[in-house]
């Protein structure tokens, strides 16, 4: 959930979060209206860094072994989402087989794809 000037921007992990604990979602906005209140820590919070740490590591094996196979992988990067999001929008057109860490938008929908894989046509 940010704040994008007076409008509200959920990602899926948002909608997740209200689905799980409304009270929990109700407090991320909370503190994103008072950012002076200070959010108390998670102590599940280690494992899901761990779990976290694990799980980038095998994207990127995945990526590395994409890149081996001969796809055409395009990694994006940006200094923020929306240079993100464009950067994904010009891999799109320009048709890249892979786009890795693709960042979308619709609306007040943001989030972040770890893999886009271009569906091919089927030849019979």
């Amino acid at each position: 959930m940010q704040l994008n000037g007076t409008e509200i921007v959920f990602s899926p992990s948002d909608f997740t979060q209200f689905l799980d604990s409304p009270f929990a979602s109700w407090m991320d906005r909370f503190c994103l209206h008072k950012p002076e209140v200070k959010k108390l820590k998670d102590p599940r919070s280690d494992l899901f860094e761990t779990l976290s740490k694990n799980g980038i590591q095998h994207e990127i094996k995945i990526k590395d072994l994409l890149i081996s196979e001969c796809f055409e992988v395009k990694i994006i990067e940006g200094d923020s989402f929306e240079d993100k999001y464009q950067n994904t929008i010009l891999a799109l057109k320009k048709g890249y087989d892979v786009i890795y860490q693709a960042h979308l938008k619709k609306d007040n929908l943001i989030g972040a794809s770890d893999f886009l894989i271009k569906k091919r046509a089927r030849v019979i």
